[in-house]
């Protein structure tokens, strides 16, 4: 069975979590890079355009948020129910949004933490990546290819997005990994990035889970030497625990 390595970096914004899966992208053969946020992406980006995706309105004369959930249901809020999509509306000065043409960083906030974390599922989006890397882990199960296989989450940012990472370590099938990128300036004080709410659960709720692996780097040219050792650290542990399932083997 070919060896399956499944990565989750986590982080806060802008510390070079993409960047090291495109790093190992280009340094291993079978990579595939998959996001907890891609589904988000796709709910924001409302494909179908029918509707709107989130409304302001009223209902027996109390106000209201009417949420665009899959087909054309909606899901119905009082507008006390979600103060941060209220801060949005009001700092925008908008009763409707229609769709996310680009990359929107308070709404995406919204719609995964506020709206399907708490609201929906907790393990809404951890559901939606493993159906991903279900379907990756039958394709390569089919192949004859002998090389190791990543599969990479570069955007692991709760604990039980972690933890679904590593529950990959009870099983057979594959190994899971949670590595801790860290962006430094040239001073040597961390790197913020100032697009989003700094204190948002998205970007705060890792600080205190210890990693498997840290790489820390000032440039993109250390980062990727980082990268390169970390990729030789997992494969030689997995060497070393091949090695040692194999009986000695003594001669007369």
């Amino acid at each position: 069975m070919r060896k399956v390595f499944v990565i989750g970096f986590g982080s806060k914004a802008r510390q070079g979590k993409d960047t090291s899966a495109e790093f190992i992208k280009e340094l291993r053969k079978d990579v595939y890079i998959i996001h907890f946020a891609d589904a988000v992406k796709e709910e924001c980006s409302n494909p179908k355009k029918e509707f709107p995706l989130i409304s302001e309105t009223t209902v027996n004369g109390i106000p209201m948020y009417l949420l665009l959930d899959s087909g054309n249901n909606f899901q119905s809020f009082y507008k006390e129910q979600l103060p941060k999509l209220q801060k949005i509306f009001t700092d925008r000065g908008i009763n409707q949004y229609f769709a996310m043409d680009k990359k929107d960083g308070d709404i995406l906030q919204f719609w995964g933490t506020d709206f399907r974390r708490k609201h929906v599922d907790g393990e809404y989006w951890v559901k939606k990546v493993d159906e991903k890397i279900q379907d990756i882990i039958t394709i390569i199960a089919n192949t004859e290819e002998t090389e190791p296989v990543y599969i990479l989450v570069p955007d692991t940012r709760f604990k039980n997005e972690c933890t679904y990472i590593k529950s990959w370590n009870a099983t057979k099938i594959a190994k899971g990994f949670y590595v801790n990128v860290r962006r430094y300036n040239e001073d040597g004080t961390r790197y913020v990035s100032n697009d989003r709410d700094p204190n948002h659960p998205s970007e705060i709720e890792l600080d205190n889970v210890e990693p498997d692996y840290y790489l820390d780097a000032f440039n993109l040219t250390e980062l990727k030497q980082k990268v390169e050792t970390l990729l030789m650290k997992i494969e030689l542990q997995q060497l070393i625990e091949d090695v040692a399932k194999f009986p000695a083997v003594y001669h007369d």
